[in-house]
């Protein structure tokens, strides 16, 4: 329940008046404090002040630091980010920081992470317009850039272990959970009307969907970084401007963190939170991949790879990455009566490349899809409506071109 007192098992208004004053400014007044208890030993604190002349909106996590010893959101935003950023230090750039709710005060019983109300969540059932891909894919960049400088001379933390594929005693019980997973994929299958043949190739790949994860989540990869794990609408934040665009992202929910392979990521954010059409390469190459390499330059460190190095891993766990994203999106379909038909989405025509002036990669000339991203996704919007799209409908399609892999 909500107090408007200011007063929650956690924290006094005297509380936050004294932190707000020894990290914001020491002779600011808080008003308007109210807690709401989110979980056990978390609460969040919302509150008003002036600052320079100018009434801010706060919105403050307060963790019970016992509560939660074991708590991995916790962990990675209060232990991890402080350890991985004190250790790279400080860029060229201001911007290069993990995009996490900050840790901004922590003594023996709480923690407390600044959650900015600036930052919305998007609609769960709409998939992203370029824009917002945009500055998402560029969040993910620096938070596995970031990470990369760090694991580079740094061992991963235990937490971090994947463990379904690193400890023998979990092999059977991940196979089975894997195999569960892809059983509600096919079902959605079922769902919308696709044939026995269909569904049964796509049951089959419970054969080497151990194996599959295995390779696709290794850190015997490109990109060993911090992995979110599940980077979908339910788990990022935007923050905008003056214009309504949005500028910055960040990522919430990070129980799910694992040290592996970034590409994974890429591939589930890409499939589950925007249409899986058309720009992928423009967001690899000229989002992702530009991004990453202008942060380890900003540290003054070279990428080793080239793009075209990552496109050909991104392009061998492609499997993966429609297999994965399904299972995701399965959670999301409603059990309802089997459909005859499936409707299929209308191919827009493209229009000729032009060359594009990349600072990194020179004078490029890209494939005709990725210069008609944006009419693309508008299309797209227009085919399909304005209410968001069919979690089953895009699951067919992922395993359509997985069938065909």
């Amino acid at each position: 329940a909500e107090k408007k007192d200011g007063q929650g098992k956690l924290t006094t208004r005297e509380t936050i008046q004294r932190i707000a004053g020894s990290v914001i400014r020491s002779n600011i007044l808080v008003q308007d404090v109210s807690s709401v208890s989110k979980a056990e030993g978390i609460e969040e604190v919302r509150f008003s002040a002036e600052d320079l002349g100018q009434r801010r909106s706060f919105c403050w996590s307060v963790v019970d630091n016992q509560l939660n010893a074991y708590n991995k959101d916790v962990w990675v935003k209060r232990d991890l980010a402080p350890t991985i950023m004190s250790y790279i230090g400080v860029s060229s750039k201001k911007d290069d920081a993990l995009p996490f709710a900050r840790l901004i005060y922590a003594d023996n019983k709480i923690s407390v992470f600044d959650e900015d109300p600036a930052y919305k969540k998007p609609n769960p059932e709409k998939p992203l317009d370029e824009q917002h891909l945009k500055v998402g894919i560029k969040a993910l960049a620096r938070m596995h850039a970031v990470s990369f400088l760090y694991f580079a001379k740094n061992s991963h933390p235990a937490p971090l272990s994947n463990t379904w594929f690193t400890d023998p005693d979990q092999r059977s019980e991940a196979k089975a959970i894997l195999e569960q997973q892809l059983d509600k994929v096919a079902q959605a299958l079922v769902q919308e009307g696709k044939s026995t043949d269909e569904v049964n190739r796509v049951k089959s790949f419970k054969n080497i969907m151990f194996n599959l994860y295995q390779d696709a989540e290794s850190t015997n990869s490109l990109l060993p970084v911090l992995c979110h794990g599940l980077p979908t609408l339910s788990n990022i934040q935007f923050k905008y401007g003056a214009d309504g665009l949005p500028m910055d992202a960040r990522f919430i929910n990070l129980s799910s963190c694992l040290y592996g392979s970034g590409l994974a990521d890429l591939h589930i954010f890409i499939n589950t939170s925007g249409e899986n059409v058309a720009r992928e390469d423009f967001l690899l190459r000229f989002l992702y991949y530009e991004t990453f390499a202008s942060i380890l330059r900003s540290y003054g460190e070279k990428v080793a790879f080239s793009y075209d190095d990552l496109k050909a891993e991104f392009v061998k766990k492609r499997l993966y990455g429609y297999i994965r994203s399904s299972i995701i999106l399965s959670q999301k379909v409603k059990t309802s009566g089997i459909k005859t038909t499936s409707q299929t989405v209308p191919t827009p025509q493209m229009s000729s490349p032009r060359p594009v002036e990349s600072k990194i990669l020179g004078k490029f000339l890209p494939q005709a899809k990725t210069t008609a991203v944006a009419k693309f996704s508008a299309k797209i919007e227009t085919d399909r409506g304005n209410d968001g799209y069919n979690a089953a409908t895009k699951i067919c399609e992922m395993m359509q071109k997985a069938l065909k892999i």
